[in-house]
């Protein structure tokens, strides 16, 4: 069962820009609030289909660096001879720019609170 991407609408208020800047991919229909309410059911195999056979999401410019939009647009290659290997990413600019960067833990403590690891042993 696939998780209906969100409406301009929503991307607007997610990162709080005009919706009218929120761009798709080329060739894309922007999602409406109707498919959000009724999702099409897929097989595993439909939705992997759908997967490897749409275009990647696009971050929006207004929100994000240059460098890291370059970062993540090489993660997210349909083709992987495309995509960056882990050599080349920790060689790009973003990777060098914040690879010893100190958050105090800020980092983890999000990614155990989001995998529900907070249980203090």
């Amino acid at each position: 069962y696939p998780v209906p991407a969100p409406t301009a609408r929503e991307y607007a208020e997610l990162f709080n820009i005009p919706e009218e800047e929120v761009e798709f991919p080329e060739g894309t229909i922007p999602p409406t609030s109707t498919t959000l309410c009724t999702p099409r059911t897929m097989a595993i195999f439909e939705l992997l289909d759908y997967i490897v056979n749409e275009a990647p999401p696009l971050l929006p410019k207004n929100i994000f660096s240059d460098i890291f939009i370059d970062f993540i647009g090489r993660c997210v290659k349909k083709n992987p001879i495309e995509r960056a290997n882990l050599k080349t990413l920790s060689n790009h600019e973003y990777f060098i720019k914040h690879a010893n960067a100190e958050d105090g833990g800020e980092f983890a403590q999000f990614i155990k609170e989001t995998i529900g690891m907070n249980h203090h042993s």
